[in-house]
This record gives structure tokens, C-alpha cells and sequence, in this order.
């Protein structure tokens, strides 16, 4: 048989169960929407075509905006159209410093990086050519600074290699 304070205690009882419940389930739906934001932020990617448009209409690209951007034109993740559409927007609505500095900083890190031994320090210069058939300084000037003790080493593209500077290489 059943009386009041029975009533009051199973009541409060019931009452206590459904907080656990209700907390728990609250704790278990902010975990997994913490893991959601989590795994959205770790994973931040953005469509090329939105930072195209972005550009074009003279906005700021963000450091992780260029970052991937240049990250999609080093894999081939962006079409040449979509690549020579970022170009023609920063070309006519221009960069600022920190998107000019960030695009650099992303640039250099698509690439390999020389280095050089530690006792050459202070003795490595950069005689840069655009390239082409008409470079009439590079012939001359690298082999007087090697003769000095300077070392520069003449890198070309790929496709610059029918301009002879390869075969400076002896010089270095």
C-alpha cells in the first residue's frame, strides 16, 4: 500500500532520473556538436570559384583563403581558367601587404627549398635572368664571381633549358 511519503519519494526519485537523463543527453548533444565544430575547423576548405569571386569584388583574401588557393594551383586542384581568373582579379583590384606577404609565404611553401653547407655562408649569390636568348650578362658575370670565390648557382625553369645556362653549371 501506497501512502504520501512513498509518493513523495518515488516522485523525487523519478524527478533526480530524469535530470541524469536529461543531462546526460545534453552532454552527449554538446560533445557531438563540439566534435562538429571541431572537425569543421580542422578541415576548413573552400571552393576556388567563391575566392575567385571574393577577389573580383575587391575583398581581402584571408591567410588560408590564398593558402589554399595556391596550395589547388601547385596540385593541379584548379583549373588553369580558375587559376588565370585569380590573376586577372588580384591583377585589377590588386593585393595588400598581408595578402601579398601571405601569398609569398604559400608560394614558397609549394616548392623545395635549397640549402646550403654552413661554410658557405655569406659567399652565395643569386644572379637572377629572366631568361630567353638575348642574357649576355649571366655569360660573363658568373664566371667572374666563381673566380672570386662566390657561389651562384644558375637555376632555370624547365623550359628555359635551351638557353645554355645548364651548362654553367662547371662555374659553381
Amino acid at each position: 500500500m501506497r501512502n504520501a511519503s512513498s509518493d513523495l519519494w518515488l516522485d523525487s526519485q523519478a524527478k533526480k532520473q530524469s535530470i541524469r537523463e536529461l543531462a546526460s543527453s545534453d552532454l552527449l548533444s554538446c560533445i557531438s556538436k563540439l566534435r562538429t565544430k571541431i572537425s569543421i575547423n580542422m578541415s576548413i576548405s573552400f571552393r576556388i570559384p567563391d575566392l575567385i569571386a571574393k577577389k573580383r569584388d575587391g575583398d581581402e583574401l584571408s591567410e588560408n583563403e590564398i593558402h589554399h588557393f595556391v596550395k589547388c594551383a601547385a596540385s593541379n586542384g584548379a583549373s588553369e581558367s580558375q587559376i588565370g581568373a585569380m590573376l586577372m582579379a588580384i591583377y585589377l583590384k590588386g593585393m595588400n601587404r598581408d595578402e601579398t606577404v601571405h601569398l609569398t609565404k604559400a608560394m614558397i611553401s609549394t616548392g623545395s627549398s635549397l640549402s646550403w653547407p654552413e661554410e658557405w655562408q655569406g659567399s652565395v649569390a643569386d644572379k637572377h635572368s629572366t631568361g630567353g636568348v638575348g642574357d649576355k650578362v649571366s655569360i660573363a658575370l658568373v664566371p667572374a664571381l666563381a673566380v672570386c670565390g662566390v657561389k651562384v648557382p644558375m637555376i632555370s625553369g624547365r623550359g628555359l633549358g635551351h638557353t645554355g645556362m645548364r651548362s654553367m653549371s662547371s662555374y659553381i
